[in-house]
């Protein structure tokens, strides 16, 4: 099928200027959140104990393999062998950020809807399945020779472009993946930020809470984290509308042609703007500001604490100690040091089916932090005790925080 393309050769050379300026962008971009995140590794090791902030460590290493697949296929490529190296590479390092940011919604979307059980079991898929799926898509075109210079735009594509043929081998092996994660990330961006807003709605209305949950933070954390996902969204939905509309219209738009190119080349860009405001960083810049030379110790590491400032905590003394006992309510504006506890010991007839739950209680603020002291901390673990059953199995320990 003859396509008609409305674009003159200085409207192509503009394109591939911009494609290669935002592209180089974007590889700086990656860089700079790679070398932070080693820097938060091996400085402040406990800020970087949580799953988004390493999916975002491939996530920046994947766009600066990209940019520079990119920069190589913006120059005409005679050679088909090294066309098909170098779009091997584009497709593989298109759909692996992709499939990981994915991973970053899915997180959070599980987070709603399943027992911290099961996201921790999730967790530990996430990069080999994101991998595996990206190289077994990416390969199957490249053994099928599939790869030329497309005769249209005179770079790199798909042999045969724009045929019935073609396009078929374009959504099995790249734009069918990626509308599809586009439109899963539309829901889970749509479905988180539904959820947060209706917990803020209860924080407000001191409604207690689910443990996932416990404050402002962790709402304020997760917002900052979904807007990976709508970086995906933005950059990827033109790359798809050009595709189908040039097949189905028989036509090549310019402007949607230049979206298609651009937008997926400043996915470094911004996925490193949105790295900025993430929690990590935030915190990162926070504990510089002050002056803080200490890297954290043993209570700390165990310990959940929401907020440093000890002020407002100093003025909740427990009147009672059955009062530690009761559930948490939270204040609009409460900034809280959490106690994660097991529940009470069951009998032996009600363990078989029941999976282990939590309580969230408030720690009163006399309460000395040991390196020892199993209750105050974000471990799922059950304190050793005569009154624990031997048929009752701890737990995995896990951090709240490190759940997203």
């Amino acid at each position: 099928m003859p396509i008609i393309y409305d674009a003159s050769d200085n409207q192509v050379e503009i394109k591939r200027i911009i494609t290669s300026i935002f592209s180089a962008i974007s590889l700086l971009g990656g860089l700079f959140v790679v070398l932070t995140i080693i820097y938060i590794r091996v400085y402040r090791p406990l800020l970087a104990n949580r799953l988004s902030l390493k999916l975002t460590f491939w996530i920046a290493l994947a766009d600066i393999v990209y940019s520079i697949f990119v920069l190589i296929l913006q120059r005409k490529i005679s050679s088909n062998q090294l066309c098909a190296l170098f779009l091997w590479g584009y497709l593989e390092f298109t759909l692996l950020p992709v499939f990981l940011t994915a991973t970053i919604a899915f997180n959070l979307h599980a987070i709603f809807v399943s027992d911290i059980y099961d996201v921790v079991r999730y967790q530990k898929f996430y990069f080999p399945s994101a991998l595996t799926l990206a190289t077994s898509i990416s390969l199957v075109p490249l053994a099928a020779n599939q790869f030329e210079a497309d005769p249209v735009v005179g770079t790199c594509w798909y042999s045969s472009t724009y045929t019935s043929r073609t396009m078929i081998w374009e959504i099995c092996t790249l734009f069918g993946w990626v509308f599809i994660v586009v439109l899963y990330c539309i829901f889970a961006v749509c479905f988180i930020g539904y959820k947060l807003h209706k917990h803020e709605q209860n924080l407000r209305s001191n409604i207690s809470v689910d443990m996932h949950f416990v404050n402002r933070k962790m709402n304020k954390a997760m917002r900052r984290i979904i807007l990976y996902p709508v970086v995906l969204i933005v950059t990827q939905t033109f790359n798809c509308l050009c595709e189908f509309y040039t097949f189905i219209h028989g036509e090549l738009h310019f402007s949607l042609y230049l979206l298609s190119a651009v937008l997926p080349a400043c996915a470094g860009l911004l996925n490193a703007i949105v790295f900025i405001f993430d929690p990590a960083v935030q915190e990162l810049l926070h504990r510089n500001r002050r002056g803080s030379t200490t890297h954290g110790s043993p209570s700390e590491d165990r310990s959940f604490y929401l907020s440093k400032s000890m002020n407002e905590i100093g003025q909740k003394q427990p009147k009672s100690p059955s009062q530690l006992l009761k559930p948490m309510e939270f204040s609009a504006d409460s900034d809280i040091l959490l106690r994660i506890s097991p529940p009470s010991p069951m009998t032996h007839s009600s363990i078989s089916k029941l999976k282990p739950s939590y309580q969230v209680q408030e720690v009163p603020p006399n309460h000395q932090v040991t390196f020892n002291d199993s209750t105050l901390s974000t471990d799922s673990s059950m304190a050793p005790g005569p009154e624990s059953h031997p048929l009752h199995s701890p737990p995995r320990k896990t951090k709240l925080m490190s759940l997203i």
